[in-house]
């Protein structure tokens, strides 16, 4: 060893002898380090450097933090962000670099030309010179817990001046692990210090009192929550037994409960939160959340108790559960009056309906046609109005059905259009629809509520257009993931538009619109946004795709609707083959033909009975209209020939006093054949008001008798409708007659309907399920009780769901229809039950 040598080993062994102790002397602090630089760039003569630990970030990476570091800063900028960070330590974490690649490598880095050196990372405008670079890395065995860097050493680095420096990287490595450790456990304690400080400030704070005791139960702190709940102070009860802070008979139990516990560590409490009864200074006493919670000592037990006075906690809660009681009173009350609703509404609603569409069917002039039309658009606006809140009340409780079916597209929209196209033509409005061509025939959705979505879409468009055209259009959209072409219904309009700020806001429920000062084109602000879940809730949407005040409007509805390659089609309703009436009278039921004649003058009477009896008829007579109303009353019968000049009770009379009866009584009218020596048109005509339905004029002929019999009496199957409402039993009747299937019944109640069940046979039978006493439900199940499996049963309801469909199944009934059923639908049922159960028309 040369004699150079041996000076700069001694001279690194004293550096490290005093590094060593100024290290311990120093407080073992980050800046312990700057005369370890200090040394450093003393023995390299370097120009700066630095020391620094080296971490890990969270993904892995290792970083650079450094404990001692030159200050190079050569601006103003550079210098505030040294004095500000240094004491700190720098965090330097790119990799990118020759510092860098040390890091990543873990092996000493020498550059000897920085500037060319492809391991480089550049350094920042103003940087000072960086002519020469050693990066070494310090290790505690085999883990690299620290570097070192040094820069711009005369002659430069080499592998010599590397080993050299082991001593010196052996104790920086010690150093930086004993810092590490020393920082470890300062921090320990500090976090143990401020947890102690902020554990007493909590006690001392809380709002909670917090109580402790030894095993003798007396109390050992009493806190400032404690004495601001219970009234005592600190040193009035420190000492004292905790059990007069209790109320009988936990004061009298408390020591007994605690005793236990220490003999036998079985305890209900200790750990777990209860609620209690405290007592006060002041002698009240006040419900609380009581803790326990235990604390072994080296010599003994403590307990603590944390306690919370839930006064106000339980008058709210008392207030809650009655806000929960009649807030549940308010939804079965909303519940209710919806279902109410639905049916006193639906009820009359489905004979103003039903009763304009066959009036509808009628021949009309145009000032009548015109009085129809209204009363069709306000009774369907009625109808929507209605449909809208229950559909609103669904979508709110989650019970709005979605139901797929296979549909004709063209079809759909056909329909659709042609529904609105009057409306359109009234306002002088051009209404178009566009199919793509690529759209194919039939499609698998729920094209109900595709037809109710396009219709408030569409009835939108051409209300809110003065002038125009609406067009409605069907094409195919993006893909979705799944790789699904959806279809895009795609609704324009040129009407008044809509401002930028509403656009979100149309979808929000009674949302209008427009200037509220302006005039209210109608309707309850609801279509939208029931369209709008709706198409969710079939997986697809409803947006406003352009809109702007005065240019119109352009929404669309977009649905995944896959193809399918057919189509549901109701089955046709049987058809009725013409048959001879007179073969079936004298034939087929001419013994089961009852037929009441109601004639005062005896002869007249022997004659007419007669006739009828050849036609193989079963006759009962009455001498006037009070017998006869008395034997209607008792029989049904098939027909009733009347006699209009009869003492005690005429025959218009006695019509009119039956057909009231009537309309309380299950079953359809009785045909009433009017028996008069009197041919002028007006006694024919007050007979027509009184309710007859055929008429015959003296003296009378077997050939007309038999006709006017053959007209009146149905041979075709029967069907009874039993429903509480007038109106609805009529309307549905009328629905079924026009058919001319059916001849048909009706009952007011379903104990009239039982009863006509049991005086004649039916081929199927209608009950509504919601009238009083025996509802529609109890009616089915005694039907099935008495009759078995037939005939089929068909329920109508007021209300929509499925829970409804399932409760008339349970009780027997084959179909169920929701109110106001159209007419096409109900005879398709009926016709099909009859099919079904064999007993179609022949």
């Amino acid at each position: 060893m040369s004699k150079t040598d041996a000076n700069n080993a001694g001279a690194l062994l004293r550096a490290i002898a005093q590094i060593q102790a100024e290290f311990i002397l120093s407080g073992q602090t980050r800046e312990s380090f700057d005369p370890l630089l200090a040394k450093l760039l003393e023995l390299t003569e370097s120009e700066y450097g630095f020391i620094g630990e080296v971490l890990t970030d969270e993904n892995g990476s290792p970083y650079l933090k450094t404990h001692a570091l030159t200050n190079i800063a050569w601006n103003e900028e550079t210098r505030e962000f040294y004095d500000e960070n240094a004491p700190n330590g720098l965090e330097f974490r790119n990799l990118n670099s020759l510092f860098g690649y040390c890091l990543k490598h873990a092996r000493p880095v020498l550059s000897e030309d920085p500037e060319n050196d492809s391991r480089r990372g550049g350094l920042p405008p103003g940087h000072p010179p960086l002519l020469k670079f050693a990066g070494l890395p310090i290790y505690q065995g085999s883990e690299m817990v620290g570097m070192i860097g040094l820069a711009n050493r005369p002659g430069g680095y080499d592998q010599a001046l590397v080993e050299f420096l082991q001593p010196f990287l052996t104790t920086c490595a010690t150093l930086i692990v004993g810092f590490r450790t020393l920082s470890r456990e300062r921090e320990q304690e500090r976090l143990r210090n401020e947890q102690e400080r902020k554990t007493a400030t909590i006690v001392n704070t809380a709002v909670d009192a917090i109580v402790t005791i030894d095993e003798d139960g007396r109390i050992e702190t009493f806190n400032q929550g404690a004495e601001k709940m219970f009234g005592y102070t600190s040193a009035e009860l420190v000492g004292a037994n905790v059990n007069c802070l209790m109320p009988e008979p936990y004061h009298s139990d408390h020591n007994r409960h605690l005793q236990k516990y220490l003999d036998t560590g079985v305890s209900r409490i200790i750990g777990a939160g209860r609620e209690v009864a405290a007592l006060r200074k002041d002698g009240t006493v006040f419900p609380v959340d009581l803790s326990i919670s235990e604390i072994n000592l080296e010599t003994r037990r403590e307990f603590v108790g944390i306690l919370r006075d839930i006064s106000e906690r339980k008058a709210a809660e008392e207030q809650l559960l009655e806000a929960k009681l009649a807030a549940e009173a308010a939804s079965r009350a909303k519940s209710s009056f919806l279902a109410t609703m639905s049916h006193e509404i639906r009820t009359p609603l489905n004979a103003i309906l039903g009763m304009t569409e066959l009036l509808d069917d009628t021949e009309l002039n145009d000032e009548q046609t015109d009085y129809v039309r209204t009363l069709a658009v306000s009774g369907e606006s009625l109808l929507q109005l209605i449909s809208d809140f229950l559909d609103l009340s669904k979508i709110e409780a989650s019970q709005l059905d979605i139901t797929r079916t296979n549909f004709d597209l063209r079809e759909l929209i056909g329909d659709t259009v042609a529904v609105l196209r009057p409306r359109a033509q009234d306002k002088g409005l051009k209404l178009e629809s566009r199919i793509s061509g690529q759209m194919p025939s039939f499609l698998l959705g729920d094209n109900n509520r595709i037809r109710q979505i396009l219709l408030n879409l569409l009835g939108n468009a051409i209300k809110f257009t003065p002038a125009g055209q609406v067009t409605l259009e069907v094409v195919f959209g993006a893909a979705d993931p799944k790789q699904q072409l959806p279809v895009v219904f795609r609704v324009s309009d040129q009407g008044v538009g809509i401002a930028a700020a509403d656009h979100e806001q149309v979808f929000e429920k009674f949302f209008q619109a427009g200037d509220p000062a302006a005039a209210n084109p109608g309707g309850t602000g609801l279509g939208l946004t029931i369209c709008r879940e709706l198409a969710r809730r079939m997986g697809g949407d409803v947006v406003l795709e352009a809109s702007a005040p005065g240019r119109g409007s352009v929404f669309s509805l977009t649905l995944p609707l896959p193809e399918t390659n057919e189509i549901d089609i109701p089955a046709p309703a049987p058809e009725l083959k013409e048959t001879s009436g007179t073969q079936a009278i004298a034939n087929e039921t001419a013994s089961e033909i009852r037929v009441l004649l109601a004639e005062d003058n005896e002869d007249n009477r022997k004659i007419t009975q007669r006739l009828l009896e050849k036609m193989g008829l079963s006759v009962d007579y009455a001498e006037n209209g009070e017998t006869a109303l008395e034997l209607v009353k008792r029989t049904d019968y098939d027909a009733i020939l009347m006699d209009l000049d009869m003492p005690v009770c005429d025959g218009v009379t006695a019509t009119k006093l039956i057909r009231e009866w009537e309309r309380d009584r299950p079953g359809g009218p009785m045909p009433i054949i009017a028996l008069t020596a009197h041919a002028l048109k007006e006694y024919r005509q007050r007979a027509e008001r009184a309710g007859v339905s055929d008429y015959i004029t003296k003296p009378v002929r077997g050939q007309d008798l038999q006709q006017a019999l053959l007209r009146r009496i149905d041979f075709r199957p029967a069907v009874l409708v039993v429903d509480d409402n007038y109106d609805a039993r009529r309307l549905t009747g009328k629905m079924l007659e026009r058919t001319r299937l059916y001849r048909v019944s009706t009952a007011a109640s379903g104990a009239e309907g039982l009863d006509l069940l049991e005086r004649r046979s039916f081929a199927a039978v209608i009950v509504d399920l919601e009238m009083p006493g025996m509802d529609g439900l109890e009616t089915a199940r005694r039907i099935r009780q008495k009759t078995g499996s037939q005939p089929p049963i068909l329920a109508l309801s007021g209300h929509a769901g499925s829970e409804y469909v399932a409760s008339s199944r349970a009780a027997g009934c084959n179909a169920y229809l929701t109110k106001p059923a159209d007419r096409k639908t109900l005879v398709d049922t009926v016709s099909r039950l009859i099919s079904d159960a064999g007993r179609a028309p022949a």
